[in-house]
């Protein structure tokens, strides 16, 4: 979450300059305010924000949680809808204890889980649950991985572990390959960033 507020901060302090008085105020951070940064976390439990002012001083945080779906042993999954659902809640309550101070937001910072597979097809939309960096199903998967390229740790630098993503697109391909087919992109949660900075209106 610090890393969040701090990119945001860092980002602000580059691309606005002093005086503050340049126009009228908004998400920008325009305006009579001093300058804010936002900062959102995408966390397995929960979306936490949090609004800094420009001596990093924390103003006013909040969580909206998240729950794990486990439909069968060793699964871990999310909604990346979810994920969006509740940074917009966790904005809102933000935007309820301190509305002028979110208006003279001046960047956003956003940090998260990763090593989820988050599979998107046409117009970005997911095409199923996010499999989670703690989900193990996909421990045969690994197994055929090192035997296809035994020296694949090497050439990575990665370990193949069901943590990881490689294995679960792998594991996709062969228990989802209606799934599969249909996959435009693969992001980390964390990368899912376009649909959490909408969820900040301006």
């Amino acid at each position: 979450m610090q890393s969040a507020a701090r990119e945001a901060n860092h980002t602000g302090r580059r691309r606005f300059a002093a005086p503050w008085k340049l126009g009228p105020p908004g998400i920008l951070g325009f305006g009579e305010e001093s300058p804010m940064y936002l900062g959102i976390d995408l966390g397995t439990s929960g979306v936490k924000a949090v609004l800094v002012d420009d001596e990093q001083r924390v103003v006013v945080q909040a969580t909206a949680p998240l729950a794990v779906s486990r439909p069968h042993p060793r699964w871990s999954e999310q909604s990346p809808d979810d994920w969006l659902q509740a940074a917009s809640g966790a904005v809102d309550e933000l935007r309820g204890a301190r509305p002028r101070e979110l208006a003279a937001v001046g960047a956003i910072g956003l940090s998260g889980q990763m090593h989820g597979a988050t599979l998107l097809g046409r117009a970005d939309r997911p095409l199923r649950p996010a499999i989670l960096w703690n989900d193990g199903r996909s421990e045969a998967e690994c197994l055929t991985l090192r035997e296809a390229a035994p020296d694949i740790e090497s050439i990575t630098g990665n370990l193949v572990m069901p943590g990881f993503t490689a294995p679960k697109l792998v594991w996709v391909r062969e228990h989802e390959p209606e799934v599969f087919g249909r996959v435009e992109r693969v992001l980390l949660p964390k990368r899912v960033r376009r649909g959490l900075s909408r969820s900040v209106p301006s």
